[in-house]
């Protein structure tokens, strides 16, 4: 396969790209008479490696001594950010730290590597590290709103929920997100700020009024408070773009607190389907049947999420529905792996 070429100034050597003997290219050179005739081509072999391509070679019509060196630049700070971040797509954040690190020895003071660098390092458990290196890019580009965050969830890490705070808001001064809105409120929440944390999520809303994070968020703080009715509206919104057994749970919880049983269960089922090792959701739709008199289904449902999940919970579970039933000695064995679960 022939490919890229180049005449000189004068037109009499042809230089071109070829895969004649290699899987690489290589470049040849042919001269060419007055009369068109070329000569057999001549293969340069200095000008590559044995494991590296030429390509679109050119003249340079400059006197021979112009060019004292030609370095090898095939590989800079970019090319080492994009293999980091495809490693970090495939969930391989050591190779990433790697990459990034090489990255940093070809420019110490990038950015965006600082920044990737420090994500991958909260990824891999390393929080203090990726502090450091998010430190550094902040202090390069103080307005650099992903390093704010990406500073905000090793602060959380770091149990520093104050510095989560700070460095959530700073980001959303620079640039406003919805998903930084959800975030900054898990964070007021965890410090016990609910009306600050409801306050983010109904800006969230307002930046993106479909976000169903969003209206999950906003739909648990209602239902703590009481207002089933408004939690429930919130949880359709959520469900019209994420039908989970999170949203699934929440509503069929929601639904029962109002009295709408069946419509629960169905939620609950969905729930179950969905993931069946839901612990939450297996026990409140067994706690529904239980409340229904159908002890049958509900030692089915508890009995399904013992074998996905075991736990105390649902062995519990499955012992009150089994002596609903009358099956005391199945009962009795249920409970006691429940007690061996719960001593472990």
């Amino acid at each position: 396969m022939n490919s890229w070429h180049s005449f000189s100034s004068n037109s009499r050597w042809l230089v071109f790209s070829s895969k004649a003997n290699t899987p690489y290219t290589q470049l040849f050179l042919t001269h060419i008479d007055e009369d068109g005739n070329s000569t057999p081509p001549v293969v340069l072999d200095r000008f590559t490696g044995e494991d590296r391509a030429a390509n679109i070679p050119e003249f340079v019509p400059v006197p021979a001594n112009t060019i004292a060196q030609i370095d090898e630049q095939f590989l800079d700070a970019y090319s080492f950010l994009r293999a980091g971040m495809a490693n970090e797509r495939t969930g391989n954040y050591a190779d990433a730290v790697e990459s990034y690190k090489k990255g940093l020895e070809a420019e110490p003071e990038n950015v965006e590597i600082l920044n990737s660098m420090g994500f991958s390092l909260f990824q891999l458990g390393k929080s203090n590290e990726a502090v450091a290196s998010l430190e550094k890019a902040l202090a390069i580009d103080p307005k650099h709103y992903k390093a704010h965050n990406n500073m905000a969830l090793a602060s959380i890490d770091m149990g520093e929920l104050e510095l989560a705070e700070i460095h959530y808001r700073e980001s959303l001064a620079i640039e406003p997100q919805a998903s930084i809105y959800n975030d900054l409120g898990y964070v007021l929440e965890l410090q016990g700020m609910t009306e600050d944390a409801v306050e983010a999520y109904r800006q969230a809303l307002e930046l993106d009024p479909d976000s169903a994070t969003s209206h999950y968020n906003l739909a648990t703080h209602l239902a703590r408070q009481n207002d089933y009715r408004d939690a429930e509206a919130h949880l359709r919104a959520a469900l019209k773009t994420r039908q989970d057994a999170k949203v699934y749970t929440g509503l069929g919880a929601v639904l029962w607190q109002q009295g709408k049983a069946d419509e629960a269960v169905q939620n609950l089922r969905l729930a179950v389907k969905e993931n069946p090792k839901h612990a939450a959701a297996a026990d409140t739709l067994g706690k529904i049947l239980l409340e229904q008199g159908k002890f049958e289904q509900a030692a089915s449902t508890y009995q399904t999420l013992a074998q996905e999940q075991p736990s105390a919970l649902a062995y519990n579970g499955e012992a009150l529905a089994l002596s609903q039933l009358g099956k005391t000695e199945e009962a009795s064995k249920a409970l006691a792996k429940a007690k061996k679960l719960e001593q472990n």
